[in-house]
């Protein structure tokens, strides 16, 4: 993409805080348990749930789903089962522990699942069996699943041994993770333990079997109360729910110490899931989220719960159980089991699209600078209609800037679609560029840079921005420290440039056509610096800081700024709502962030902000 050149244009962002929206993945919504599918391939809105425990991703991205008697994937748009009873789970025979494949396996409860990182192979916490199972990785829908126990000794009411994989017992086992090495670490629900598997044994690494508290330590020093879920946070730590102690607690897997993370604001966590820098924490009717300072909730309400897709906190939810994040799309998705459906929350915002011209009323063959102008956006694709222009200057419809000119007289409908990896959104002005001939005037010479504060020797591409349609163009740079480069010279419409020494340069631009010609000059119009690196200087105060996410500017009028946003320690932009009065508004968490403005005449400037609860 290409940088530099731009008309800034302030917009509001507060829109793109409703479109991000919690929505149904799969599933129809009722309350209660016990319905089903008697055909093992439905429409994801077409599938019957009963009490849906866990999700997890297998490498293709394909979404595993447990539920009270039975295992989906869902693929594209079908979800499909692959083991368990086919009938109504509360009839006899609908559960049990039979090995098989497809429909022929039987579970009681399947919770927790995970994916093996290097064999797709499928891991699942059958709970009311205390056992782990094992399904092979999902080809095709034609190739049924082959269900085994791979670790554990059936028992109804629980037990604890460690050992051979065989020899093991669980009692409940509800959440599992598996690292890249392959060893499994497994919530063991009803022996208040964090159970590992690795080279063929079961051990017990956190807690003490069968002894519930609440305890920091290491190995068997450590206590849990009923934890349910866990996840990675990094190659050395995990991160566990433990519910009934209200907590979310850390165990290093190098020492075997357990520590506290989140100590008070839960009501009942179920799951913990690590995305993007930041703790969210499946709590009952909610999602909240800890950002290393602070806890606050996500989506839904802590205290109302119902079934509602719409904003983050406007959604609601019944008795969430467990969920899984997915980097693709940046999204969690989770299992609402009281409403017997799957979950789909994401964690960025829609883009909010807007574009702008250097000029809308222009003659023909002239360029045109069309410069976006959006929030939350990744990727750009710009449509033109009718299609009888030129793209100038390398430009390509996927870029953020677009060179463009227009070779027959009229009216031109732009549109620009942005997208992330989570939504994707698009902006159409209609007749928004206007394009006539005015016989027998000559060039109005003008131009324009991709980019004025180069580094050394870094290539500048000038771009051609003269009325009337010139014939030939004549360019000239002082000092003469500089060199054509890609077979570009003196002549060409839309040369590039590199500079060997730093310094101002003076551009201009002589644009002849057979009416006659122009000139423009622009002075000092190229300021090359080593590393691109300018010194600011205006200096900004903001204040109160630390603040509640309220601020004000001293150092800049309103009226000077051209944009403004914020950025996290993590790398995230969150938006700043203009309050008037120079006063402002941030909207995110509390934390640190670098507020970066820059003025209408281009310079940039970085100012620190601490945001408090």
């Amino acid at each position: 993409m290409k940088k530099g050149y731009s008309l800034m244009l302030t917009i509001s962002v507060l829109g793109a805080l409703k479109s991000q929206t919690v929505s149904t993945y799969a599933g129809i919504q009722y309350q209660g348990s016990g319905e089903y599918n008697a055909t093992a391939n439905n429409n994801l809105d077409a599938e019957y749930f009963s009490m849906p425990q866990s999700v997890a991703f297998d490498t293709n991205n394909r979404i595993w789903v447990t539920d009270q008697h039975n295992l989906h994937i869902l693929d594209g748009s079908i979800s499909r089962n692959r083991g368990g009873y086919l009938g109504d789970p509360n009839e006899p025979g609908g559960i049990g522990n039979d090995n098989g494949t497809g429909s022929v396996s039987r579970f009681a409860t399947p919770a927790g699942i995970a994916v093996h990182p290097s064999t797709n192979d499928i891991y699942i916490c059958d709970r009311d069996n205390g056992l782990i199972r094992k399904g092979n990785k999902y080809v095709n829908s034609t190739q049924g699943t082959i269900w085994s126990t791979y670790a554990g000794q059936y028992t109804f009411l629980g037990d604890h041994a460690d050992g051979f994989l065989a020899d093991a017992y669980f009692s409940s086992p509800e959440d599992m993770v598996i690292m890249d090495n392959g060893d499994m670490y497994i919530v063991d629900f009803g022996n208040d333990c964090i159970r590992k598997i690795s080279g063929g044994s079961v051990y017990t690494v956190a807690g003490k079997p069968m002894t519930s508290g609440d305890v920091d330590g290491t190995g068997s020093s450590a206590r849990f109360y009923a934890p349910m879920g866990i996840c990675i946070e990094s190659n050395n730590t995990l991160l566990i729910a433990d519910r009934n102690n209200k907590k979310i607690k850390r165990y290093t897997i190098s020492t075997g110490k357990v520590e506290t993370v989140i100590s008070s604001g839960l009501d009942e966590p179920t799951d913990v899931v690590y995305a993007e820098g930041s703790i969210y924490i499946i709590d009952r009717f909610c999602i909240k989220i800890w950002n290393g300072t602070s806890l606050s909730v996500f989506a839904g309400s802590s205290s109302v719960s119902g079934y509602t897709n719409s904003s983050l906190t406007d959604a609601r939810f019944r008795s969430l159980s467990h969920a899984e994040y997915r980097s693709s799309d940046k999204s969690i998705y989770v299992s609402d089991l009281g409403n017997n459906v799957i979950r789909r929350v994401p964690l960025v915002l829609s883009p909010v699209i807007n574009f702008s011209a250097n000029a809308t009323a222009v003659s023909t063959n002239q360029t045109v600078i069309l410069t976006a102008n959006c929030y939350n956006t990744n990727n750009y694709q710009w449509t033109i209609s009718p299609s009888t222009h030129t793209l100038q200057a390398g430009s390509k419809l996927t870029d953020s800037i677009l060179y463009v000119s227009f070779n027959n007289t009229g009216s031109y409908t732009i549109d620009l679609k942005g997208s992330n990896p989570s939504f994707s959104s698009n902006l159409t002005k209609n007749s928004y560029i206007n394009v006539s001939t005015i016989a027998g005037s000559k060039p109005g010479a003008d131009f324009a840079a991709d980019q004025t504060k180069p580094a050394p020797l870094q290539v500048v591409q000038l771009i051609d921005l003269s009325s009337n349609s010139p014939t030939s163009y004549s360019w000239s740079i002082t000092p003469n420290t500089f060199n054509y480069q890609g077979g570009t010279t003196a002549s060409s419409r839309n040369p590039k440039v590199s500079f060997s020494a730093t310094g101002t340069y003076t551009v201009s631009l002589t644009a002849t056509n057979a009416n006659g010609s122009s000139q423009k000059t622009k002075d000092a119009y190229i300021s090359v610096q080593v590393n691109g690196i300018e010194a600011p200087s205006i200096a900004l105060v903001l204040f109160p800081n630390p603040s509640l996410g309220e601020f004000a500017i001293r150092g800049l009028e309103q009226s000077q700024i051209a944009s403004i946003k914020a950025i996290n320690a993590l790398g995230q932009t969150f938006a700043i709502q203009d309050l008037s009065d120079n006063s402002y508004r941030l909207q995110g968490p509390a934390g640190w962030y670098s507020i970066q403005v820059i003025t209408r005449s281009g310079q940039g400037i970085s100012v620190p902000l601490i945001v408090t609860e």
